[in-house]
């Protein structure tokens, strides 16, 4: 095992930690939750982790999501932090993430390396209507409010992906 492979199992037992923690307050309060996107993959096809994923995806229904970010900060042991983009005013996803503030990395994916604690990320799961004018309207509207935050973002991007324009 190379030391990158080394480097890569640490972080991802330490976010197996962060998740068997939101778990277990998930089951304390009665929240509703899924492993999803790549966590799900790892789990159906390798038994566990992707063995090149570097991070954790938890889903909990829109009502359940809103609960758990509110009992989090309490519920949480001090050296993690719930992040969201009103916690911070410089993190600019829609999903929520909880920080290992002991274990920070460097993220090389940028122009500029950035350096982060270790994460596992939340998102909410919204319902949809069924079929017919309620479903087209609910379309229009998601469809509204992620061209409005892509346009958000170019000037980040535009600075993150140098080369790019915006």
């Amino acid at each position: 095992m190379s030391k990158t492979d080394i480097q890569l199992r640490t972080i991802q037992r330490l976010e197996t930690n962060i998740m068997k923690t939101v778990v277990s307050i998930c089951e304390q309060y009665g929240f509703t939750y899924f492993i999803s996107g790549g966590t799900y993959l790892g789990a159906v096809r390798h038994g566990g982790f992707i063995p090149w994923d570097d991070d954790i995806d938890l889903a909990l229904p829109r009502k359940d999501y809103k609960e758990l970010l509110k009992i989090l900060s309490d519920e949480l042991p001090d050296y993690y932090e719930l992040v969201t983009y009103e916690t911070k005013t410089d993190y600019n996803y829609l999903r929520a993430q909880i920080w290992d503030k002991r274990v920070s990395i460097s993220l090389t994916d940028y122009d500029k390396p950035v350096t982060q604690p270790i994460w596992i990320d939340l998102f909410p799961l919204e319902g949809a209507p069924a079929p017919g004018l309620r479903r087209h309207i609910w379309k229009a509207k998601l469809n509204f409010f992620e061209l409005m935050w892509g346009l958000s973002r170019i000037q980040e991007s535009s600075n993150t992906h140098q080369g790019r324009s915006g």
